[in-house]
């Protein structure tokens, strides 16, 4: 493979590195969206097999830090899988159980005598590496491909289809949820990094570079962590001397399900292992499992007692010696929201959420209080996260938060200790709008002639999310009076004696919208001024009059009667609608307001009855149950309803709401000049 050799710095690259680790542990909700953190992953070792790799890792030391991440692994449930390439697929192993030692080194066999090659060919190995974990993937494990290469893409084959494949690989890497972890070794300057870190970044990967080849055990180890779960809880430097040192390892609690304990060196090392009784463990035995290379040691401590640990170190004088603890944990992060749904802005929900260990809730509170549990609320617009902090009790944690807005928003609760954090799956919520209603005016608008009066729309609709309302003004004579929507207010402007039935309609900007009626009437001064002078006299003899006619005849229901139904099963509500009671006379059936309509004949047994006192009476014949404020009344013999007054009909799968409002009658003389001439 042909090469430009470029000589970078220590320091610079040092740098670099430093930096790439600062990355992985960047807190982010993404990688959550559908699947949770689990304690098991199906890793494939994607191993870039061009010759170049000789003189950028002489020693073999990348093949040691892959063999490292699989001794790391759980005794029982990863799965691990490998592709070698060059300009072709050179090796590959398919992703299979690590359950044995005898599996772990049938995978790590495969690490060494690679046969290398004279190209490199990212898109074909990555294409193979995303199908062999595609294939063979555990729903239960959390996919990972761990991609090393010391150079840039430089394929045998026409370059497009390279690239085409590479593409295609990204793509299915991105709909199967596969990270891609990328390890660029630099030693000679060649490394392509911004393609490097393109592939982890479409991926929701990270990306590293090194120009060290003694530095991959780390990152391996630090990769490791993070796909786990698993905080680095302890770590340690010592410098050989040809004696054992003592070493303290701390297991934290009694839940460590395997505590690995990671020796970097560059030459072996001599270990001896003291439990926390004080007693020496022979390594290996029965819970101690011990493997060992030129580069590494490893000790994993299977379910270990908590308390100190000494771990006695023996190494080559001057040879310096770095010890980690990485504990594994058999947890989940189990999350409950409630409400779920029919959320809206401004509402809040409670948070719940508990460590699920095996199954079961853990309950071991000692161990419990020590940990710190956050909400994160993502809001899918802008990207931004916002983290709540949650308190705990009874082994639970939980808290409450508020939506904001309409807009959707990614939830998951975060619970970290000091040697792991778990996530739980997350959950999108968005608020539901609500359209507009009616407010609480509903009487007729009285102006006079060519006076300009000014309506608050606010006083004839609400809207239950305080969301600001646009509004449109109609009317489909257009000759009685000239009318104009000025922001929230209506200005109205009499042109000639008369009455004009408006409509109103009231937006919220997000798909709720509602409609409704209003009367308008008309006067002109002219015409008022004779009934003036004899005011006193007409109202005296209109009251005598009002008082006769209702003494001789049944009371005429008046007013207007807002209707509203809700389907039980589909929980949908329909939009408010208003029916005016002025020609309906004495007595009137539900059926009657609803249209007629075939699905409410059942309707026709409740009736309304104009009494006195601008009332109505509700009298009831149906199987149906009548409530009011909440509780079921007794209509049977006649229930009395007044201004402003809300009642519900349930019936079998709908409920029906009717608000009463009855016309202002503030003003006597509308009645007095109904036989007036509608004109000047």
């Amino acid at each position: 493979m042909m090469k430009y050799f470029k000589k970078k710095t220590a320091v610079i690259m040092a740098i670099c590195f430093f930096i790439s680790l600062f990355n992985i542990f960047t807190p982010d909700i993404a990688g959550a969206d559908e699947n949770e953190y689990t304690s098991k992953v199906d890793v494939v070792f994607l191993v870039d097999s061009s010759k170049s790799m000789m003189a950028s890792d002489p020693q073999g030391i990348s093949a040691e830090a892959m063999k490292m991440f699989i001794d790391m692994c759980h005794i029982k449930g990863d799965k691990g899988g490998m592709v070698a390439y060059s300009g072709d697929i050179i090796k590959e192993f398919p992703l299979s159980y690590m359950n044995s030692d005898v599996d772990k080194t049938a995978l790590k066999n495969t690490l060494t005598n690679i046969q290398l090659g004279d190209w490199t060919d990212i898109g074909l190995g990555l294409k193979r590496a995303v199908s062999i974990l595609k294939n063979g993937h555990d729903e239960k494990n959390k996919p990972i491909i761990i991609l090393l290469s010391d150079g840039k893409n430089d394929p045998q084959r026409n370059k497009a289809a390279s690239l085409d494949d590479l593409a295609s690989a990204l793509n299915e890497a991105k709909v199967q949820n596969i990270p891609v972890y990328t390890i660029g070794l630099n030693a000679d300057g060649s490394v392509d990094k911004n393609q490097l870190e393109l592939i982890s970044g479409e991926t929701g990967g990270r990306s590293f570079i090194t120009s060290y080849a003694k530095e991959l055990p780390q990152i391996l180890r630090d990769i490791f962590a993070d796909n786990f779960s698993l905080k680095i809880s302890q770590q340690n430097t010592i410098t050989g001397n040809n004696d054992y040192q003592d070493v303290a390892i701390n297991i934290p609690d009694s839940n460590v399900v395997e505590a690995n304990i990671t020796l970097l060196s560059s030459n072996p090392v001599e270990i001896k292992l003291i439990d926390s009784t004080g007693k020496e463990v022979n390594v290996p035995s029965g819970k101690v499992l011990y493997t060992r290379s030129g580069k590494y040691s490893m000790v994993k401590l299977v379910s270990p007692e908590k308390g100190s640990w000494t771990l006695k170190v023996k190494g080559t004088p001057g040879d310096q010696i770095d010890i980690s603890l990485i504990s594994n944990y058999d947890f989940k992060t189990i999350m409950n929201l409630k409400p779920e749904t029919d959320i809206h802005k401004g509402d809040k929900i409670n948070v719940t959420a508990f460590i699920e260990s095996n199954g079961k809730m853990l309950e071991d509170k000692e161990f419990i209080s020590t940990l710190k549990a956050a909400v994160l609320m993502k809001n899918l617009s802008n990207g931004k996260v916002q983290e709540l902090p949650l308190t705990e009790k009874d082994n639970e944690f939980s808290g409450e938060i508020t939506v904001p807005d309409d807009n959707n928003y990614e939830i998951a609760v975060k619970i970290e200790g000091t040697s792991f954090v778990r996530q739980s799956a997350a959950k999108i919520i968005g608020a539901v709008n609500r359209a507009p209603v009616s407010g609480n005016n509903s009487g007729t608008i009285i102006l006079w002639s060519k006076n300009i009066k000014s309506v608050n729309l606010a006083e004839y609709f609400k809207d239950p999310d305080n969301d600001k309302l646009k509004y449109e003004v109609s009317s489909s004579s257009m000759d009685t009076l000239n009318m104009k929507v000025n922001g929230d207010r209506l200005e109205l402007q009499g042109r000639k004696w008369g009455s004009d039935r408006i409509t109103l309609i009231a937006e919220d900007g997000k798909g709720g919208k509602i409609s409704r009626d209003i009367t308008v009437k008309v006067w002109f001064m002219i015409y008022i001024l004779p009934f003036i002078a004899a005011g006193s006299l007409i109202i005296i003899i209109s009251a005598l009059i009002i008082k006769k006619r209702n003494a001789e005849k049944k009371i005429t229901a008046a007013g207007q009667m807002m209707l509203q139904v809700k389907d039980n099963e589909t929980g949908n509500v329909s939009e408010p609608f208003y029916k005016d009671l002025d020609s309906l006379g004495h007595q009137f059936s539900i059926h009657v307001l609803l249209d007629l309509k075939p699905d409410y004949e059942d309707t026709a047994k409740i009736l309304l009855r104009a009494v006195k006192d601008d009332r109505l009476l509700l009298i009831n014949n149906s199987r149906f149950v009548i409530e009011f404020q909440g509780g079921p009344v007794n209509a049977s013999k006649g229930f009395s309803i007044k201004n402003n007054d809300k009642v519900e009909i349930v019936m079998d799968n709908r409920i029906i709401s009717m608000k009463y409002y009855r016309w202002n009658s503030t003003i006597f003389v509308e009645s007095l000049f109904q036989d007036i001439p509608d004109n000047e």
